[in-house]
């Protein structure tokens, strides 16, 4: 059921969008950050009361059939000030309907890169450009806005940890359901205290995906220092609703500590919407402990 990539991720950065006042040097400047061991330049705010930042791409470039997100990649500086007014952020589309939603960065966390979501999209056979803005016009200055560009990314389906059926994850000898920062918010997760039998499943109705699109499935998953090793690779089963079955595995034993990976599951191809996918990450082998595990979420995305 594996399949052909039928989507694109498409990245605007800060020096192609259109940014009022960007080239006076009272209000902003380039300058570079690194980000994940890259410079990048990026456009940083020193104040402004008129912020308006526009960008737009010619739906031809997307590919038929996928809903896309809009997002901003933006960070606020610690000096930042007088974000008392949510932003506001515009999609207009190629029809030329236009919607226009709020969010608030007053208390948004400080020094950490953070996406806007602007809405979303899905692409059909229509032509023209779809144009995406983020503005404040309003009474106060602004300062400390980072921004980094925009990125135009095919809609993952996320299911979080606590809507996973996590064995054991009721009974704090095992599991404890906790909280921790990414990318500037508070998400819960499940960490696993300590366990013999591993087993973390999650399912999704066919109906949810577009038809002739191939999706990847994932878990969003942490590895914390832990006294054992994972000396096991767990395995990782689809299952369709039919009977069909794909199970593969993968070691954790090397992975990079503390720090967020996926972990594949495998890939399907949706035809007539009907059905049910499981997806199972495991490993019951009860000669071995497990402990340390972080998990985040199961994500379906589009290849």
């Amino acid at each position: 059921m594996a399949g052909e990539s039928a989507s694109k991720n498409i990245f605007i950065p800060a020096r192609d969008l259109t940014i009022a006042w960007i080239d006076d040097p009272q209000y902003w400047k380039w300058t570079s950050k690194e980000i994940d061991g890259k410079k990048v330049e990026v456009a940083e705010l020193i104040r402004v009361y008129w912020l308006n930042i526009a960008g737009s791409i010619n739906v031809q470039k997307l590919s038929p059939g996928i809903t896309y997100e809009i997002v901003f990649d933006v960070l606020l500086k610690e000096s930042a000030y007088d974000w008392k007014n949510p932003v506001n952020l515009e999609l207009k589309q190629p029809d030329g309907l236009t919607i226009v939603t709020h969010e608030s960065l007053e208390n948004q966390s400080r020094d950490t890169w953070f996406q806007i979501k602007v809405g979303e999209f899905k692409v059909d056979d229509v032509g023209g450009k779809l144009a995406f803005t983020l503005y404040e016009h309003g009474q106060y200055w602004k300062s400390g806005l980072v921004v980094r560009g925009v990125e135009i990314l095919p809609k993952k389906i996320i299911i979080p940890a606590r809507d996973l059926a996590i064995a054991w994850s009721e009974d704090p000898r095992y599991w404890k359901w906790t909280f921790k920062e990414i990318n500037g918010k508070k998400v819960e997760v499940a960490e696993l205290i300590y366990v013999w039998w591993l087993d973390i499943r999650g399912s999704i109705k066919a109906e949810k995906l577009s038809p002739g699109i191939t999706y990847e499935i994932l878990f969003e998953l942490l590895l914390k220092e832990s006294r054992y090793d994972w000396k096991n690779p767990v395995n990782l089963k689809l299952k369709w609703s039919d009977g069909l079955t794909i199970v593969t595995n993968e070691s954790l034993e090397n992975k990079q500590r503390d720090v967020w990976f996926p972990i594949k599951v495998g890939e399907v191809k949706v035809d007539d919407g009907v059905g049910e996918l499981t997806f199972t990450l495991y490993d019951h082998d009860g000669n071995y402990v497990k402990e340390g595990l972080v998990v985040r979420a199961a994500v379906i995305q589009p290849k």
